[in-house]
């Protein structure tokens, strides 16, 4: 696979609004691109870059920049909209509010969830799912997908519940390296104790999960939203009645899959299965 590339600046004009922003509060303060450079930590000719649209500005850069030049939040809602602008529109929503959650269950039928996805698994899917898709297209929805999964590595990331079915794990989707990578990065995460992750079985009769993916999203002062997903896009949930049935559908997706203990035997028995096969 080839390097991250940036989105062309035709494709996402936030870039060229948070250049110019840049531009004008900068003027505004007499502050040059040295001494901006120097209190955001980057170099001078990183800020120009920025100032161009040329450049991707990272979140400290612009909660820096804001500080310092009196963009009065200016700078960090653009770059918000600047981040999210990098995902297809319907999962914007997700995106912006995955980060306040303390907990966030997941069940999936037939992927590893995005949250949890190598590098090349994501790659994987979304050519898969995208086969006439430009490869500059796949790279900018692949880097989302990294960016996004920054979210677990903060001292405050919410718990992580995960459910899939054993097809997930089973199935070799990419390449038998691919998924031997994907399994040992889940079985990573499991034991630095970052996320929980429970298998359902194939030989499962009752299985309460056949309607597809969601997500169950708690927050420390507003009530849970499910987030649902199918082939089309995705859709938030806020009624209480229905966040109340999906929530109670996890538990039971929970009751029916492995113990996460079984899940992990699961998951070290299938890695060695994919583990030194090479392609034909």
């Amino acid at each position: 696979m080839g390097r991250k590339r940036k989105v062309a600046p035709e494709d996402n004009p936030v870039l060229h609004e948070f250049g110019a922003e840049v531009t004008r509060l900068r003027n505004l303060t007499d502050i040059s691109q040295r001494r901006l450079a120097s209190a955001t930590h980057v170099s001078p000719q990183q800020v120009g870059a920025i100032e161009r649209a040329e450049r991707y500005p990272g979140k400290d850069f612009a909660e820096l920049a804001d500080n310092v030049l009196g963009g009065d939040g200016a700078l960090i809602e653009l770059w918000r909209r600047l981040y999210n602008a990098s995902y297809p529109a319907w999962l914007s929503e997700l995106v912006e509010v995955e980060p306040l959650a303390t907990m966030v269950r997941e069940y999936h039928p037939t992927l590893v969830p995005g949250l949890l996805q190598t590098k090349d698994y994501a790659w994987a899917t979304v050519r898969a799912g995208n086969p006439l898709m430009r490869d500059e297209e796949v790279e900018r929805l692949v880097a989302a997908r990294m960016n996004r999964q920054r979210l677990l590595s903060k001292p405050d990331a919410p718990i992580t519940v995960t459910v899939v079915d054993e097809t997930v794990v089973t199935r070799p989707l990419g390449s038998p390296e691919v998924m031997h990578a994907q399994l040992s990065a889940l079985l990573d995460k499991i034991d630095q104790r970052r996320i929980q992750l429970q298998i359902v079985p194939f030989t499962t009769r009752q299985h309460p999960g056949l309607t597809g993916p969601f997500t169950v999203l708690s927050f420390p002062d507003k009530p849970d939203l499910v987030y649902v997903e199918d082939v089309v896009g995705g859709t938030m949930v806020q009624k209480p009645d229905q966040v109340s049935r999906m929530t109670v559908l996890f538990g039971s997706l929970q009751g029916v899959a492995l113990s996460p203990d079984e899940s992990v035997k699961l998951l070290r028995e299938t890695q060695e299965e994919f583990g030194g096969t090479q392609v034909a």
